[in-house]
């Protein structure tokens, strides 16, 4: 989890000043990418690590 925070923090310092970014899969850094999400999205205030699209455990 630490290192999935750190890597977070990084990317969220590389998109400054945007609404939002979608990462490209080939930019998802090492400790992200090995949970093998479907889309990772940065937003002004946080990010947006999509596991598994249009499941709300409801």
């Amino acid at each position: 989890m630490k290192a999935i925070k750190a890597e977070a923090q990084a990317l969220m310092m590389t998109h400054t000043g945007r609404a939002y970014a979608t990462i490209p899969k080939s930019r998802w850094p090492r400790a992200i990418a090995a949970l093998r999400p479907e889309t990772v999205t940065i937003y002004e205030d946080g990010i947006n690590i999509l596991m598994k699209p249009e499941f709300d455990g409801g």
